[in-house]
């Protein structure tokens, strides 16, 4: 696969589970490139339970794609 775009994971939302689920997952946000894949995460736009985010940002991700003409 060349491209996996996820999310969303809040990042964490809340101090201290963003630093939780950096132990937890390789990728908890941002952008990973692991052999020929490109990994996304996004945090998201919104929040869950009480509107509060202290250990994340809150995001809109726009993605532009170009494709190669070099395909098999």
């Amino acid at each position: 696969m060349d491209l996996q775009l996820s999310g969303h994971t809040h990042d964490g939302q809340v101090f201290p589970f963003g630093l939780i689920n950096r132990l937890i997952y390789e990728l908890n946000w941002g952008y990973l490139r692991k052999g020929d894949t490109q990994y996304f995460v996004t945090s998201g736009v919104g929040t869950w339970g009480p509107p509060v985010r202290t250990g994340s940002t809150a995001e809109v991700v726009r993605i532009r794609l170009a494709f190669s003409q070099d395909l098999p």
